[in-house]
């Protein structure tokens, strides 16, 4: 019996701990969360994902590294392809996470083998390529780009199922707050980034494009990007805009406490017609702003009042190398990844609109 009793009763502290544990981690969780009912003062939620699943309603999948959409390494040097393994893109515990690999064995074998397929269906389909220069075709489109394969990733977008501008004539607000929460664990030629691409005017098989044009006509706003190995002790802020060949950007830098940000941190912006402020934990670091006859600012060859007068939507990627990361070496990518310092998490993300 006095057995009995201490086994109830250790059973019993064991229940107790494992509750309070649980009730710790929703408590951290919450106050991360915030109160989505009450939202914020003067704003009104829209739009919002909790990542308690995977929600093909809300995101879809980009696959691949950009060629069959003409942008062969999505038109800066990345090294990734992306796929929608769960070993690079999953949600668990109520968060998303994105994660950079590098294959072997089998599994790099597969990505190679992906990468020669894609080619055979670009140059028997959409390249159009006469039946008898198809073999030629596959071998040009495949030669330098597949055996080289090596690193796996995720990139997910909101097209065609969510998209949002501060433009009174699309929604009744004419300011937009986008925001997410984000914790980074990248080092050395990773690239995570939080985003947005123009929607009105955009296709599935070009990606950048918009009403205005081909990029950067139609315009992009980089909520949150993080260049490892070039400067990863500043998150930055970005838009592009202006004319092909004369592509103007206006970036703007945040300073971490450490190369490599481990903690949570809530990225965003708030967008009117005239100015776009980046944030940062609700403090705003930067400012771009609509040109004036009185001020330089963002403008588009397409038109005067572009490019973001029109709606956008949302993009979350962790790429593996490229431009932004000074091209860093595979030797560095490899290191970074087998020291675990290669995902990105995403606990929400969140849309709101305020009529000023």
């Amino acid at each position: 019996m006095i057995q009995l009793l201490r086994t109830q009763r250790y059973t019993g502290v064991c229940v107790l701990l494992l509750a309070l544990a649980a009730s710790v981690l929703r408590g951290g969780r919450a106050a991360g969360r915030g109160d989505l009912k009450n939202g914020k003062p003067g704003w009104e939620l829209i739009w919002s994902d909790e990542f308690e699943y995977f929600d093909p309603t809300k995101w879809e999948h980009q696959y691949e590294d950009g060629c069959s959409l003409g942008i062969c390494k999505w038109g800066n040097k990345e090294r990734s392809w992306y796929t929608d393994k769960p070993s690079n893109v999953r949600v668990a515990d109520g968060q998303l996470t994105l994660e950079a690999r590098e294959e072997a064995g089998e599994s790099k074998a597969h990505l190679i083998q992906q990468c020669w397929d894609r080619c055979g269906a670009s140059c028997a389909g959409e390249w159009n390529v006469p039946p008898e220069h198809v073999p030629a075709c596959v071998q040009d489109c495949g030669r330098d780009r597949c055996p080289s394969l090596k690193y796996s990733s995720s990139r997910i977008r909101t097209f065609g199922k969510f998209s949002i501008s501060p433009n009174k004539k699309r929604q009744p607000r004419d300011v937009v707050k986008i925001e997410a929460r984000i914790k980074l664990d990248c080092g050395d030629g990773m690239w995570p980034a939080f985003w947005l691409l123009p929607e009105e005017g955009a296709t599935k098989d070009c990606s950048g494009c918009g009403k205005y044009g081909i990029w950067p006509r139609s315009g992009e706003i980089d909520i949150m990007e993080m260049f490892g190995g070039k400067d990863n002790t500043n998150i930055h802020g970005t838009v592009h805009y202006g004319d092909v060949g004369q592509w103007v950007h206006r970036t703007f830098s945040s300073e971490l406490k450490a190369a490599v940000s481990k903690d949570w941190h809530t990225y965003g912006i708030e967008w009117s017609m005239e100015t776009i402020k980046f944030t940062l934990d609700g403090k705003q670091y930067g400012q771009a702003i609509k040109a004036t006859a009185l001020s330089p600012g963002w403008w588009s060859a397409g038109n005067a009042n572009g490019p973001f007068d029109t709606n956008f939507h949302l993009l979350l990627n962790l790429a593996a190398g490229g431009s932004y990361t000074n091209n860093t070496p595979d030797d560095a990518i490899s290191r970074t990844i087998a020291e675990g310092r290669n995902t990105m998490t995403v606990d929400w993300v969140r849309v709101w609109g305020s009529a000023r």
